[in-house]
């Protein structure tokens, strides 16, 4: 305490406290109310006069207006997590009640923007650890794609602007996730939902083209239980939750109508006979697609493209089209589990377990499904917490934890994929067909599995908290080392024939601005690694009744991503702008092979100072604001674009040659003597 009478009380776990308040000559006052995630409380504290045996209790909520700092911070309850619409339980989707927060429009690529901050700059924390993918700054996640675990939360805080340093290593929104405990009484839930074809209505398109809904349906479930192991000392507390569901197809899919397969095999025969095998193999799978009986034949005009061949792109369509209705299963289950222990009142632990395990629907293929393509992403996570009291003003937090997961894709069995069909088809520009060898319309076949990674993460998170007077002093310190394998470099070797004339594919031949690509492989699975370490120190000044005043500052230093066990990077030797650009200098006077690191150079340090503050004008009103320097940790993913350049993992395009495997006049033979050259 200080001369102004304030008592601080610092890094308490979120939850409902009993303060009891006793003074000579004054009665017994006890007030219970809420710590929040993510904020700070004031309770005010009245005692009666001396002589008044009873003791005056006081339930109080938190309030709504935060006046302690320069923090803009929203927190959710228990009430207000079951509550809110989130759908597919993400629980990414709180923050969208947050002011400041929109949908992300960066291509996809995360779910909400803060401030106008990419998707990837907004930091995940369970308890007080990261919980996003290491690998791409994304909120961490299983095989939904989503970020399961509402069921074990006890409350959410989304902290913008975080002015105190604590908050670091994403300049975004800071998500922030406590999870249940234990306690002397048993408690639990449990939940399903339940969702089918029967509750949705049919596809307007589906509809249009006398296709029935296809199959559909969600199931999520939720149980919980938790309760003493020891009264008053320790506690557990077990969740499990999940969801299994049908992902339904959708959309047209395009294949040849059996009047052009049939041409132009006639067209092949007399003029590009190597090509024959390939081509009579892609008709029949097309011509096998589970759709192809009720597929429609579209109009000349919009079917054939640039292709004028007898009456085909006059009067006889080059396609016909089906609405899709092929589906995938994806299922993902977590489960975890906590135990506190009280050792006495000045130190306690707890030790929170978790798994997740799924499968993920990746892509689904309406033409074969041996083309459809899966992931399976196991997780594991550890954490243990200790909090420590050294005397009335002193505090220290200590947290460790400990991730691994796994995230490859591809068709279960790619080599059974490439017996159906042992390249790839990819149209576009006027080439009307679906993808030949996954990937439907959307412009990915399965030349780009395998893919993946294997992710390790080690973090250790120390914060310090000591009060005096005014003033509440904190330092901290954050460590985190990543390592990964990663399997990028593995795909793309059974070629890519992208058709962007019909009378390319009519004639087997690539003429008119169609492409062959292909990849060499000549190194495996590769090992990488960083590491993340932060430092900050604050203090929060309470200058008056009104004025609040934050002053911090933080550190970061990040390491260069490097190789585990080799050097696996290459680059050019020079900068690209004056690099030479002749056909007759051989690629290896300019590659520098066998580097250690990802990128030349990165800073030392990343120094953020911060100052916030926060001024009440009354008890309806406050006036808050700030000045600082934020930093994101870069993304890992960039180091995988580096390990596949040239020479490891060359690619090669032809844009001339045959549409004839083994043909020495193929475009196939045309990269592979790139490659050899």
């Amino acid at each position: 305490t200080g001369r102004t009478g304030d008592f601080r009380f610092s890094l308490l776990r979120p939850g409902t406290y009993t303060l009891t308040t006793t003074a000579k000559g004054f009665s017994t006052s006890e007030k219970r109310f809420d710590v929040n995630l993510g904020q700070v409380e004031t309770i005010k504290i009245q005692l009666g006069v001396a002589g008044q045996a009873q003791v005056v209790e006081v339930s109080e909520t938190a309030e709504l207006l935060q006046a302690e700092n320069a923090n803009l911070a929203t927190t959710y309850d228990q009430a207000q997590i079951q509550n809110l619409p989130s759908p597919g339980g993400d629980m990414t989707n709180y923050a969208m009640f947050s002011p400041g927060v929109t949908v992300s429009t960066g291509a996809g690529y995360g779910n909400y923007s803060a401030f106008g901050l990419p998707g990837d700059s907004n930091l995940y924390t369970v308890n007080g650890l990261d919980m996003n993918d290491p690998f791409n700054n994304l909120n961490n996640s299983g095989s939904s794609n989503m970020m399961l675990g509402s069921n074990e939360v006890s409350e959410v805080a989304v902290v913008l602007n975080g002015y105190t340093a604590q908050y670091g290593r994403q300049a975004g929104a800071q998500l922030n996730y406590a999870t249940k405990t234990g306690g002397n009484a048993f408690h639990g839930n449990a939940s399903w939902l339940w969702n089918g074809r029967d509750m949705n209505a049919n596809d307007w398109f589906n509809n249009a083209n006398s296709t029935g809904r296809p199959f559909d349906v969600s199931n999520m479930w939720a149980d919980s239980i938790g309760g003493p192991i020891v009264k008053n000392k320790m506690f557990f507390f077990f969740n499990n939750e999940g969801a299994r569901y049908v992902l339904p197809g959708g959309g047209p899919i395009y294949i040849p109508t059996t009047a052009f397969a049939t041409a132009v095999l006639n067209n092949l025969k007399a003029t590009n006979a190597p090509a024959v095998p390939l081509y009579t193999q892609a008709f029949s799978v097309y011509a096998g697609s589970p759709g192809a009986g009720r597929a429609v034949p579209m109009t000349p005009s919009a079917s054939c493209g640039d292709l004028i061949a007898g009456q085909f792109g006059v009067t006889q369509p080059c396609a016909a089209v089906f609405q899709d209705t092929a589906n995938s299963l994806n299922t993902e289950w977590l489960a975890a589990l906590r135990v506190d222990y009280n050792i006495n009142a000045n130190h306690k632990i707890f030790v929170r377990l978790s798994m997740d395990r799924g499968v993920q629907a990746t892509s689904t293929d309406a033409i074969n499904t041996a083309f459809s393509a899966n992931s399976n992403q196991p997780q594991d996570n550890g954490q243990f917490g200790w909090t420590a009291s050294f005397g009335p003003r002193m505090v220290n937090q200590l947290i460790a934890s400990a991730l691994y997961y796994s995230a490859i894709f591809g068709p279960p069995n790619l080599p059974a994929a490439y017996s159906v069909f042992p390249t790839n088809f990819l149209f576009q520009d006027g080439a009307p067909y679906s993808n030949l060898g996954g990937g439907g319309n959307q412009g990915n076949t399965d030349a780009a599995y395998p893919q993946g990674r294997n992710v390790r993460t080690r973090q250790l998170i120390d914060d310090f908290a000591i009060s005096s007077g005014t003033h509440t002093v904190k330092f901290g310190i954050n460590a985190r080392k990543i390592g990964w394998t990663d399997f990028g470099a593995q795909s793309g070797a059974s070629g890519l024939f992208t058709f962007n004339s019909m009378t390319d594919f009519y004639n087997g031949s690539l003429a008119n601005g169609s492409t062959f690509t292909q990849s060499f492989i000549n190194s495996g699975a590769t090992g990488l690694r960083s590491l993340s370490l932060g430092f900050y120190g604050q203090d929060e000044w309470k200058v008056s009744k009104k004025l609040n005043v934050t002053i911090a500052f933080r550190f970061d230093r990040n390491s260069n991503i490097n190789c585990v066990n080799s050097s696996c990077f290459n680059e050019l030797s020079t900068a690209f702008g004056v690099a030479p650009h002749n056909a007759a200098i051989p690629y290896n006077s300019i590659i520098k092979t066998n580097v250690k690191n990802a990128f030349p150079a990165i800073d030392a340090i990343v120094p953020q100072p911060r100052l916030g503050f926060a001024y009440s004008l009354d008890d309806k009103t406050v006036i808050r604001g700030g000045i600082g320097m934020f930093s994101d940790l870069y993304q890992p993913l960039m180091a995988t674009r580096f390990e596949q350049n040239s020479p490891s993992n060359p690619s090669f395009t032809a844009s001339s040659g045959l549409v004839a495997p083994g043909n020495s006049k193929s475009a196939e033979a045309n990269v592979a003597n790139s490659a050899a050259a």
